[in-house]
């Protein structure tokens, strides 16, 4: 009687609890390698609504995970398509890193300002075709923007065809006067 007993509880402690188990763990090893595509459980007709709601819950919380991990992706790409027009993308990285890293208040340093326009730009604008104009702006822009954070510097503000950067803040060189040049 004992040994039927026992060969009765495993085959049935198999069927219903290990088996399902095994399924999940083999899931979630799946799941490990591949995070991006969750593996799903499958498991047989006769397994008990426990073990079912487990799965159900975890498939649920990997949605969740999945779902708050494509949107934080989405923010940091847009945080690195934005500021990264304007900020070298050293400076990104360490926004990204340490967000608290960057509060307000600032603090007192020594730093090298450029401010640089198009010469002539208003008179020559007067006498030009608009959407040319605005091409042109572009342009200078575009390569004066480029060449401000290839040489570590912050652009501060960009007025009509006028440009203000920063070079020594955040971080201070000591070359930060040639850089600006």
């Amino acid at each position: 009687i004992i040994v039927f007993m026992m060969v009765t509880l495993k085959k049935f402690l198999t069927r219903k609890i290990i088996i399902p188990l095994e399924s999940i763990a083999e899931a979630n090893r799946r799941t490990r390698k591949d995070f991006s595509n969750p593996a799903n459980v499958a498991l047989p007709q006769d397994t008990p609504d426990e073990i079912r709601d487990i799965v159900s819950s975890r498939e649920s919380m990997l949605k969740k995970i999945i779902d708050v991990s494509n949107e934080r992706l989405g923010l940091v790409n847009f945080i690195r398509e934005t500021f990264g027009r304007y900020l070298s993308q050293k400076v990104v990285d360490e926004i990204l890193a340490s967000p608290k890293a960057r509060q307000a208040g600032g603090s007192r340093k020594t730093i090298t300002v450029l401010m640089a326009d198009l010469r002539g730009f208003t008179r020559m604008s007067e006498s030009r075709d608009p959407e040319e104009m605005v091409r042109l702006l572009n342009q200078y822009l575009e390569a004066m923007s480029r060449i401000i954070l290839r040489y570590d510097g912050l652009i501060d503000e960009i007025i009509g065809d006028s440009i203000l950067a920063v070079f020594g803040a955040p971080e201070a060189h000591e070359n930060d006067p040639e850089r600006a040049v």
